[in-house]
């Protein structure tokens, strides 16, 4: 499957995914739409990220890789060292309190 990214939204893609897999559009429209309504109740238990549309999904996948990083780190402290650098921009949109 071919999508241009700028253009096609999720729910275009899951229902794409869906028919190919043998659902109809129907069904893969409802599926999405349940799993939409249960991925905004999972977001709302998240108390670290403020989540304002569907699209800051890429925010809770960014949290997993961090999350995944810490525990390398903690597995091994001295061979696993990554350093992050946000703009100002960057965690203003986040509304993350980060030291400079």
């Amino acid at each position: 499957m071919d999508f241009d990214m700028k253009k096609t939204t999720t729910r275009q893609i899951f229902v794409e995914a869906g028919v190919s897999k043998g659902l109809s559009i129907w069904a893969s429209k409802v599926l999405f739409d349940c799993f939409q309504e249960l991925l905004w109740e999972r977001l709302k238990e998240e108390k670290e990220v403020l989540f304002k549309d569907f699209g800051t999904l890429r925010l809770v996948k960014a949290k997993a890789r961090e999350r995944e990083r810490d525990g390398l780190r903690k597995l091994f402290p001295s061979h696993y060292r990554i350093s992050f650098r946000f703009s100002r921009t960057a965690r203003d949109r986040l509304n993350l309190e980060l030291p400079d």
